[in-house]
């Protein structure tokens, strides 16, 4: 099955970088599984530290705006979230809580802080930091259209941000019509909003013809499959 999808994407040229670099060499900031849902769909190694894991939006813009000094930090664990709603889900799924200097990480997929600090360590390594792309969901997880403004006027050159509503002033964000806050179905949703294939390879983020329009549906219908 993995040969034959393989196939199915590259027939269709789900080609990812096309600049002279490593094939499926990027890395996706994201404020939650969004990005690990796009390599696992191309079937490409993780290279982003993001995976398994999600931060709210406060932390997020945070971590943006100063990502290298973060990444300097070391993770220290707490068995205490300054949000609500995830002290809520904390007391019903033990996940570990991770804090960097004033961010929280919200390992939500690990059993232990051991394994989060190995995963979360070995990654960071591998971040490609001339291929930045960086993916932000609004209308969820304490964001804000404030959030949306401070995420849209950060100096990367590739970036995009999907919500529920509309908010027609950002060319570079997307209205979700069937929104959810699962990353896994927003991912498979947002496939036909924006071209996924323009993003990583630093072209137009909107379906322009016939072409993205099939590449995008395929890739969609592949997802999870």
């Amino acid at each position: 099955m993995g040969s034959i999808y393989r196939k199915l994407l590259n027939s269709i040229g789900y080609k990812v970088l096309k600049n002279g670099t490593k094939q499926n060499s990027f890395t996706i900031f994201s404020n939650d599984c969004y990005g690990a849902e796009i390599y696992k769909a191309l079937r490409t190694p993780y290279q982003t530290p993001f995976v398994g894991l999600m931060l709210m939006a406060p932390c997020y813009i945070k971590f943006l705006k100063n990502p290298k000094y973060y990444l300097s930090l070391d993770l220290q664990f707490t068995d205490v979230s300054k949000y609500e709603d995830c002290d809520a889900l904390h007391a019903t799924k033990k996940y570990p809580i991770a804090v960097l200097d004033d961010i929280e990480i919200h390992f939500l997929h690990y059993k232990s802080s051991k394994e989060a600090i190995e995963k979360w360590t070995s990654r960071k390594e591998r971040i490609q930091w001339e291929h930045i792309r960086v993916n932000f969901t609004i209308d969820k997880d304490y964001g804000t259209e404030i959030h949306l403004k401070e995420f849209h006027s950060l100096p990367y050159e590739h970036k995009v941000s999907f919500s529920k509503k509309t908010y027609p002033e950002y060319s570079d964000n997307f209205t979700i019509q069937n929104f959810q806050s699962n990353a896994l179905a927003l991912f498979r949703e947002s496939l036909t909003a924006f071209n996924l294939t323009g993003w990583l390879n630093g072209g137009s983020l909107k379906l322009r013809n016939w072409s993205d329009t099939i590449r995008a549906n395929v890739l969609k219908f592949t997802v999870n499959r």
